[in-house]
């Protein structure tokens, strides 16, 4: 059994996927697949697919979208969602659900003794992340109750597989990889410094120069601030290497 919910919301099972059903029903799933083994309250199923201000009369619904669900995962032995006085609980191994499996590579790849074994680990727990979590569900109650925390946990992970990869010299692999989240995530400045250090460490100097200029024009026009201070001492060491 496989559960995802780093991407689009899915279930599989040998080889293929469970019909869930539609938004509705893949966002009562995400929430029991983000909580495995805690208590999902029923009002709280309501707000994950109706919103906080929905009528509580909205819970027959609810139960009707678990009911159906518990139908479909009684099909997969070791999944089931039990009911409880108050809400439900997903009893699932965690390490059927991708989030939690990622969660693990990362407490393993921070605990590594090498650089290499730690930038490994570090990449097969990105592996699992190919996509925006809940990509394909609209519960604005979903993303704001794991959304940030969620997208924090990947950043994290990125910039420990940089450290990593930096301490190894994979420059290549860091700038293929950060390019991409400079541009998704202008503001975070803890990307382009590694990817300025990345762009520096390949030989390529002009575009390492180039992008402190282009982050710090962007930091200008959007916040009004200067670059901060780890960027500009990345920046104040390329200068200061060239000049011996």
């Amino acid at each position: 059994m496989l559960f995802r919910v780093l991407g689009p919301v899915e279930a599989r099972w040998r080889g293929r996927s469970l019909p869930i059903g539609g938004a509705k029903r893949r966002s009562v799933l995400a929430a029991f697949l983000l909580q495995p083994g805690e208590l999902v309250p029923l009002d709280e199923i309501v707000h994950v697919v109706w919103g906080p201000e929905a009528s509580s009369t909205l819970r027959n619904a609810a139960q009707a979208h678990i009911s159906r669900l518990r139908k479909t995962l009684s099909l997969t032995p070791g999944v089931q969602i039990s009911a409880r006085s108050v809400g439900y609980v997903l009893q699932a191994d965690p390490e059927c659900i991708d989030l939690h499996r990622f969660r693990r590579l990362v407490r393993e790849a921070r605990a590594s003794r090498t650089a290499r074994g730690a930038a490994l680990l570090y990449r097969s727990a990105l592996e699992l992340w190919p996509d925006q979590p809940l990509a394909d569900i609209d519960s604005p109650w979903l993303s704001r109750r794991f959304g940030t925390v969620l997208e924090e946990e990947r950043f994290a992970a990125v910039d420990g597989w940089v450290e990593a990869e930096l301490q190894l010299h994979g420059y290549d692999a860091i700038v293929a990889r950060l390019t991409g989240l400079v541009a998704a995530h202008p503001l975070r400045e803890t990307f382009r410094e590694q990817l300025i250090t990345a762009l520096y460490g390949t030989g390529r100097k002009a575009e390492a120069l180039a992008a402190y200029q282009q982050a710090r024009h962007y930091l200008a026009e959007e916040l009004g601030v200067e670059p901060g201070e780890r960027l500009r001492k990345v920046f104040e060491s390329i200068l200061c290497v060239d000049r011996r």
